[in-house]
């Protein structure tokens, strides 16, 4: 009988491990599923910068944009901007910090690398990466690209488009 009940007890245990495992998922509020994450934004340079950089020119950066998964939002970026050519300019590591319309905050780093053409306008490409925030927003992953200009007086456009995944309910976004 000892290990009748025994074996029962272990099938028990083996049944409730396995509701537990497959309801996880659901309980992390879907923060596994990456959803296409697309977006523009409009910047101009900032000041003050708080970044310190061993190479390059602190530089700061905000605007505002438009974004799936954010609503309207604003941003802040800090970052070190490096000359890398005579018409060539990459940034190897920046910050930025971007508020969603419900006060949400989505961290990133991101890396830039840009050609400056005859008409003094900047053209980058920016690799992102999604890394935490705040509210729904806390354990976020993801990763985009973003393509954009920059004129001579510093203000910039740029749309991108990735993944990000967070924890939020599966409302069809996408």
């Amino acid at each position: 009988m000892t290990t009748e009940r025994s074996m029962r007890a272990l099938a028990l245990s083996l049944i409730v491990f396995g509701v537990v495992a497959i309801a996880t998922p659901a309980l992390a509020g879907n923060v596994g599923k990456l959803r296409p994450f697309n977006g523009a934004y409009e910047g101009s340079p900032a000041v003050p910068t708080t970044v310190t950089c061993v190479v390059g020119i602190p530089q700061a950066a905000g605007g505002t944009g438009q974004a799936n998964h954010l609503g309207s939002f604003t941003w802040h970026a800090e970052f070190c901007l490096e000359f890398t050519g005579v018409d060539t300019v990459a940034v190897n590591v920046g910050f930025t910090e971007i508020v969603a319309a419900n006060g949400d905050e989505l961290h990133n780093t991101w890396t830039t690398t840009g050609t400056v053409g005859a008409d003094g306008t900047l053209s980058f490409v920016q690799q992102f990466s999604y890394s935490g925030g705040t509210g729904r927003f806390e354990r976020a992953i993801g990763s985009a690209t973003a393509v954009g200009t920059q004129t001579g007086d510093g203000s910039s456009t740029a749309s991108w488009a990735g993944e990000l995944a967070f924890d939020a309910s599966d409302r069809g976004e996408g």
